[in-house]
């Protein structure tokens, strides 16, 4: 091999190289081009804030939840309450027949109500 044969080897492998260096970003852009990413949704959108505000919230209802069950669950598993809710849906029953309910209407009635409990605002 002739020393101009190596010098114009390494200058083709030179050009070579500074080609394949040049086109790259070309490709990658191209790339890019074709594949856009999925569209993110904005970090501090109104949504965005009221989603992660509720997440936030879900345990702590949770908690708030259970500490005012708790305490009625406690009043209703004793003997004197559920002889009062006998007592007072008895009452109610036979005050619908009196007026003029049937039996079977009244007891449609009752039966819908279920327990009496608190209303708020009263």
């Amino acid at each position: 091999m002739r020393p101009t044969d190596r010098r114009w080897r390494a200058a083709l492998v030179g050009v070579g190289a500074a080609l394949l260096l040049a086109a790259a970003p070309l490709t990658l852009r191209a790339q890019a081009r074709r594949d856009p990413p999925p569209p993110r949704p904005p970090r501090d959108s109104a949504m965005a804030v009221d989603t992660r505000a509720m997440e936030a919230m879900g345990p702590m209802m949770g908690e708030w939840m259970t500490s005012m069950m708790q305490p009625m669950l406690v009043a209703l598993a004793r003997p004197e309450t559920v002889d009062r809710l006998a007592t007072f849906t008895r009452g109610y029953h036979e005050a619908l027949v009196a007026k003029d309910f049937t039996r079977e209407e009244a007891l449609r009635i009752v039966a819908a109500h279920g327990i009496p409990r608190p209303q708020p605002g009263h």
